[in-house]
């Protein structure tokens, strides 16, 4: 679910806020009766702060996050999919596949705060999946997801991220992103 606004959308404000504190608790409630989990789109730093209080299991983009609400998410146990190569592939396209000038009004909001926002949720030791929100014609950019977060993470930090991280978040532990009897698997060796 969007916990805060977002920047493809022409309307509104990418700090907006569309959910009060009573229903974020009521998403996450309804969810965990049903033993499955939610995950929010939410780039503001308040925004991120407001999911993880009310118990979200997972915040993708997280694009504006502050030190200290990365710290309460990784002492929380909180999932966190940044969504670093979209920010460089709309700013290279976004124009010329037809992307809204409000659209790229607040792609620039944004954009300048993606590395240090990978950076606090590093140095917090928060736990980060791998995703990159790349969609449509802008598919084919999906592994500069690593080139961009090359800048922050380690090779091997990266791989978990995208093995290990990602089958955790998905609760497919054992059959996702292992090298084991049973489990799924397409290896490359280099």
């Amino acid at each position: 679910f969007a916990a805060s606004g977002g920047i493809t959308s022409v309307g509104g404000a990418v700090d907006a806020l569309p959910f009060s504190t009573a229903e974020l608790a009521a998403i996450v409630d309804e969810v965990e009766r049903h033993k499955v989990y939610c995950t929010a789109h939410c780039h503001p730093d308040a925004g991120i702060r407001r999911a993880i209080e009310a118990g979200v299991h997972c915040i993708e983009h997280a694009t504006m996050i502050e030190p200290e609400t990365a710290r309460l998410g990784a002492a929380r146990g909180t999932f966190f999919v940044p969504t670093a190569a979209v920010f460089d592939a709309i700013a290279a396209e976004g124009e010329r596949l037809g992307y809204a000038p409000e659209s790229l009004a607040k792609l620039a909001q944004v954009r300048p705060a993606v590395e240090s926002g990978l950076r606090h949720l590093r140095d917090a030791g928060a736990v980060v999946g791998f995703g990159s929100d790349l969609l449509g014609p802008l598919e084919a950019r999906q592994l500069q997801e690593f080139a961009v977060r090359a800048a922050v993470f380690s090779p091997a930090e990266l791989l978990r991220q995208a093995t290990s991280v990602n089958a955790r978040i998905l609760r497919r532990e054992g059959e996702l992103g292992v090298i084991a009897p049973g489990a799924l698997a397409d290896l490359i060796a280099v």
